[in-house]
Parts: C-alpha cells; sequence; structure tokens
C-alpha cells in the first residue's frame, strides 16, 4: 500500500507541474557528446564481458534519467547558471524554523525569504518556539505551526509529516495570485484537498497515528485510499492509521485557531481604510461582524466606504 500512495503522489506531482521549459540547446549538446563519449569507450572495450556491456550502458541511461529529474527542479538562466524554481515567500516568521532539503544548506528563515520547490521546513523544537507563515504563488496562504515538518513538494502540494498547517486559499484572490490555487495535503495518514476553504490538518503522533481536520470555511475532501470524506465548515473529521474515521461539530474560532493568527506578521495599517482591517480581523479569528442595529449596518456601511486610510502614527 506504501508503494502505491508513493507512486500515486508521484502521478499527482507530475500532473501539476505541467509543461517545462525545453533544456537549452547547450545542455542537450552535453548530454549527447557524454552519451556519444560513453558509446564509443564500449566499442573499444569490446573485449570484455558480457554482463559489463549490459551494466555500463545501464548506468549511462540512469545518470542521464537523474540529469533529466534534476531538471525538473531548475530553471536554466540565460546565462547557464541553474536556479531553483520560487514556490513560496515567507511573509512572517515567530521564532526558530529553519529550510533545508534539495541542494541547501540548513539555515533559519526570515521575511522575505523565498522558499524553492522541495524545500523541507522545520519549525521549533530542542526547547524553541518557531511558527512561519509563506505565500504559495497562486495567492493561497500557508502556515506552519510549532514543532512541525513540512516538505514544499510541488506549487501546490504539501507534504506534512509531523505538527499542524493552516491553508487558507480563499486569500488567493485577494492577493492577486496566480496559477494552481487548490492546495493539497499529503500526510501518512491521508491527503486533505481544499475546495476554496480555510481549514487546519494536524498529524497526532501516537501508538495508532491520526490525522485531524478542521474546517472554518468551505469545505475539505480527505481521501485514504479508496475512500472519500467531505468536511464542511464547522466540522472537524478525525482519520486513524487504523482506519477509524470521526466527525464532530467544531468551532470555526477560538483556542483551536489561536496558533493560526500567532503565525502572522498582523495587519499593516498604513494607508488601509477601516474597512479592510476589519476584513481581516474577521477572516483571520473566524469571528462576524455584527451591529446590535440594523440602521446601524447601513450607517457603518456607508461610513466604511469613504472612510481615509489608518496611520501608522
Amino acid at each position: 500500500q506504501a508503494l502505491q500512495e508513493d507512486d500515486e503522489f508521484v502521478r499527482r506531482l507530475l500532473e501539476r507541474a505541467g509543461p517545462r521549459p525545453p533544456i537549452p540547446q547547450a545542455d542537450l549538446d552535453a548530454i549527447a557528446e557524454r552519451a556519444r563519449a560513453a558509446w564509443q569507450w564500449q566499442l573499444r572495450n569490446r573485449a570484455r564481458t558480457s554482463v559489463r556491456r549490459v551494466v555500463w550502458p545501464l548506468i549511462t541511461l540512469l545518470a542521464a534519467s537523474l540529469a533529466l529529474t534534476v531538471g525538473l527542479a531548475w530553471w536554466a538562466t540565460s546565462n547557464g547558471e541553474l536556479v531553483p524554481i520560487t514556490v513560496a515567500r515567507v511573509e512572517a516568521v515567530a521564532g526558530a524554523v529553519s529550510v533545508d532539503g534539495r541542494g541547501l544548506e540548513t539555515r533559519q528563515i526570515a521575511v522575505p525569504d523565498e522558499i524553492p520547490l522541495g524545500a523541507v521546513l522545520r519549525s521549533g523544537g530542542a526547547g524553541t518556539v518557531g511558527r512561519v507563515s509563506l505565500r504559495l504563488a497562486s495567492g493561497a496562504v500557508v502556515r506552519l505551526d510549532e514543532n512541525s515538518r513540512m516538505t514544499l513538494a510541488a506549487a501546490a502540494t504539501l507534504r506534512l509529516e509531523h505538527g499542524a498547517v493552516y491553508v487558507d486559499t480563499g486569500a488567493a484572490g485577494l492577493a492577486g495570485g496566480t496559477g494552481e490555487r487548490n492546495v493539497e495535503v499529503w500526510t501518512p495518514v491521508g491527503v486533505a484537498r481544499d475546495i476554496g476553504t480555510q481549514f487546519t490538518v494536524r498529524i497526532e503522533d501516537s501508538a495508532t497515528p491520526r490525522m485531524r481536520v478542521q474546517v472554518r470555511e468551505g469545505s475539505v475532501e480527505v481521501e485514504r485510499g479508496d475512500q472519500r470524506h467531505v468536511a464542511p465548515a464547522g466540522e472537524e473529521l478525525v482519520l486513524r492509521a487504523d482506519g477509524g474515521v470521526m466527525r464532530r461539530e467544531v468551532a470555526r474560532f477560538g483556542d483551536g485557531w489561536e496558533w493560526t493568527l500567532a503565525a502572522t506578521g498582523g495587519f499593516p495599517i498604513e494607508g488601509r481604510t477601516m474597512a479592510e482591517f476589519l476584513a481581516w480581523v474577521a477572516r483571520e479569528t473566524g469571528w462576524r461582524i455584527r451591529f446590535e442595529e440594523p440602521s446601524l449596518a447601513d450607517m457603518a456601511a456607508l461610513a466604511l466606504k469613504w472612510n481615509k486610510p489608518l496611520s501608522a502614527r
């Protein structure tokens, strides 16, 4: 089953990757020259055993395949230098959060670092607290809770090994992002796929690992093998590694969501309006803005329409 899940994961990654830019001609020429040299070497050494005549071409093919695989994760610039594909930017960091992975040295991240494809994020640990808020290229917001480990496996695919992640794809439209906005969160227990939503996914380590999905807005489809479960707003879905499933109502604000607000960098008020600030507060906390008197709502709407920008001073 694990092998089937890995194959399915790779298939989805290839589908999401889409067509890649053509390999530069200089690189193609270099690959062809290496292959030609390897073939000529084989011709000069026919006296060697048949086993070696079979093995070495296979090694050459494997090396070429590895080069092409690495090429999927890197862009070639006009001057021939290879640079990583950026899939996210750091918007806020609270505490210690490190990044490493594909060709990266382990380092602490900061605003406004670019996070490349394949990067592994680790928050907190060893007695330290760390949280981070990222903005994907699509505009979606992704936040990692303390003591978590997550890999940015594709532009809109997250692989959560432990800890918790918060996803807000509804923020994508506000950010003017482009690209794939339907985010998938892969875990050892199952896959959570957003349907225009705000939600959290938490992996709880125990004798029987559990995947806990809480939905604030929209709905989330959770997949495990051939099973499909949909959790609407205001519901929590818990999947156990042994196959058990539990549903229950959950608040859209309060203690379970406080860490997602703590991971933000706050609201930048300079040049912003009160209407924007209230909309931000409502979205980040799950609260709803209501007025005691219906007539006050109309007055407030008119006032917010014409109000002046807020000032940091």
